[in-house]
């Protein structure tokens, strides 16, 4: 055997590998110095087992130059079967630019079987062991087949793996991409959803005024019908007296003599004339009002239309059921306008009419 002990000292150690019991056999110790100068403070040698019990200390506390090379000889006579054990053991250190590296080497190993058996014997062990070896050769045959047919199997597998590896990595990268979509799409469904709640209750506060305006639209509904009555029957006295008026006004030349008679009466009639062409000019006053006040919603319905359709494409991800909402809020919205705009007319009418 042979080898380092630590990192510059090399050891070799030459013995016969078998020896037989109370013969006498040399065990060879070489010892060389490699890369740079040691200082040594122990180098131990131990040979024991099968009756030999041999130590020494080779060197102590010494320098060792680089390249030099040492060879001990130790003649041992085992007296019982077993092996023969050397143990090296090495302190030193060695420097190198400067610095000073310690270094420490240890080898204990079995060099030589010691043995009392018989040359015949070992024919026949050998005769035992030739019919063993052909025994095993055959296993071996078989196994070698085995392990053809096994490797032939790992290589497939191998390479189906490999095929597996890739469509793996393709797909945790489609996986990955699924995920970072899902959060995405989950951040997007939570804004929508935050919007639908507040949509819901807008739409819920706008249902309740719009019923509320309802109610008020329909008694509003039936005080302008009635106004409406009145004015028909106004505008039928009206047309009425104006007949009377242009009776008499032809024959006026004829009823001059009745002029005093009848002055106390035009002039009761001149003055409900002048009340009632007050009337009228109020009415229609009001009724240019009522068609301005049209107009300007008409148009701020076509824009909040055009606005709603922006707002619709935006929000074509939406649910169904949010879309619905939202429609129904807008067209909702512009209704409750609408009923409050004509509301406030009838009111500001009812309260002309009264006055």
């Amino acid at each position: 055997m042979h080898g380092f002990l630590g990192y510059d000292l090399y050891f070799r150690v030459d013995a016969p590998s078998e020896a037989k019991v109370n013969s006498s056999v040399s065990i060879v110790l070489t010892l060389r110095v490699y890369y740079d100068d040691i200082y040594v403070y122990e180098v131990f040698v131990w040979i024991y087992g099968c009756g030999v019990n041999i130590s020494t200390t080779l060197f102590s506390e010494t320098w060792l130059k680089k390249d030099s090379q040492y060879t001990y000889i130790f003649p041992v006579t085992p007296r019982e079967e077993g092996y023969l054990r050397v143990v090296i053991r090495a302190h030193y250190y060695f420097i190198y630019q400067g610095d000073y590296y310690y270094q420490y080497g240890g080898v204990a190993a079995n060099v030589t079987a010691v043995r009392a058996i018989t040359y015949s014997e070992l024919r026949d062990m050998y005769a035992r062991l030739r019919a063993d070896y052909e025994s095993l050769l055959a296993n071996y045959t078989e196994l070698k087949r085995s392990y053809e047919q096994l490797q032939s199997r790992y290589n497939d597998l191998l390479s189906n793996y490999t095929v597996l590896l890739d469509l793996y990595r393709g797909l945790n990268k489609s996986y990955s991409d699924l995920v970072s979509q899902h959060l995405e799409l989950s951040a997007k469904h939570s804004q929508l959803l935050g919007l639908y709640n507040n949509l819901l209750v807008q739409y819920r506060e706008l249902s309740s005024q719009y019923e509320m305006l309802l109610g008020e639209h329909s008694a509003l509904r039936k005080a302008y019908n009635a106004l409406a009555e009145s004015y028909e029957a106004l505008l039928d006295n009206y047309t009425r007296l104006m007949i009377a008026y242009d009776s008499l006004s032809t024959s006026y030349s004829a009823l001059r003599e009745d002029y005093s008679s009848l002055l106390a009466n035009y002039s009761s009639l001149e003055s409900s004339y002048q009340k009632l062409r007050g009337a009228y000019e109020s009415l229609r006053d009001a009724y240019t009002e009522l068609l301005n006040k049209y107009t300007l919603l008409e148009s701020r319905y076509t824009e909040l239309l055009d606005r709603y359709r922006e707002l619709s494409k935006e929000h074509e991800a939406l649910q169904a059921t949010i879309a619905e909402k939202a429609r129904a809020l807008e067209t909702l919205l512009y209704v409750t306008i609408a009923l409050g705009a004509i509301t406030a007319t009838l009111l500001a009418l009812l309260a002309r009419r009264k006055r």
